[in-house]
């Protein structure tokens, strides 16, 4: 049986008897709907789209992220000039993230030579809490819902002197692109249930512990006193209608 013509059109589908077949006949009409979803760039696609980017900035190439620090069209985020904003693509309009918002972000972060280290479809963080390595802490305010912006990071807005094993060395800088996903009031601890508080206290305290080893004191005091403060709270939760503590849409 020949197969559809270019376009699918039904109306030039063969029958049996090699007649074309309308769409009232025999009543066995396929039809090829149009996508109307908004397309998705697949895992590949995402990371071909940031090497292309990086091409356009001649990254990586012999002198690494060095000559970004020093070229146009970058904005400095702080006075020392070594954490810098590029805009890749602006909103579409929208308040900037408000102290205790919390905010989703799509992240990828490459080294100097290339490769990729960070990739999170959907992180989700409150800026301030230390939950985060401090280019994004600080970056991530400047931005509007769905803007795509490249922010250039000394090794002290990354992972500091000692790095991530095993795959950040000690010293480097990162280039991450973030999208801004959604900005939306941040959860208030206290009504949590009590499992839901203490995996927020945990991670607190495991963000500090990450800046106590890094040498970073103030950092790791501000997570333990979060840390403490989501624990801090009723002695009893609120129970679904098993009982059992209710379910809350915390991500991380």
């Amino acid at each position: 049986m020949p197969g559809p013509s270019p376009g699918g059109s039904p109306e030039r589908e063969a029958g049996a008897g090699g007649r074309p077949r309308g769409p009232g006949r025999d009543r066995r009409v396929r039809f090829r709907l149009p996508h109307t979803a908004i397309a998705v760039p697949s895992v590949r696609e995402e990371e071909q789209l940031f090497y292309r980017r990086l091409e356009a900035l001649a990254v990586p190439g012999p002198g690494g992220f060095g000559p970004l620090f020093d070229s146009d069209g970058w904005s400095d985020l702080t006075e020392d000039r070594l954490l810098r904003k590029r805009v890749v693509r602006a909103g579409p309009g929208g308040p900037r993230p408000l102290p205790g918002q919390e905010v989703s972000v799509k992240v990828l972060g490459a080294l100097e030579d290339g490769g990729l280290v960070e990739r999170d479809p959907r992180l989700i963080f409150v800026p301030g809490h230390g939950d985060v390595v401090e280019a994004l802490e600080l970056g991530v305010p400047t931005m509007q819902p769905g803007e795509v912006s490249f922010f250039l990071a000394a090794f002290p807005y990354a992972y500091g002197r000692p790095g991530r094993e095993p795959d950040v060395p000690p010293e480097a800088p990162l280039l991450f692109e973030v999208t801004l996903l959604e900005v939306r009031d941040g959860p208030d601890p206290q009504p949590l249930p009590p499992a839901v508080r203490l995996r927020l206290g945990s991670q607190r305290r495991e963000r500090g512990n990450f800046h106590f080893a890094r040498g970073d004191f103030a950092a790791a005091l501000r997570s333990y006193r979060l840390s403490l403060r989501a624990l801090d709270g009723p002695a009893t939760g609120e129970t679904g209608r098993e009982g059992g503590p209710r379910a809350a849409g915390l991500e991380r």
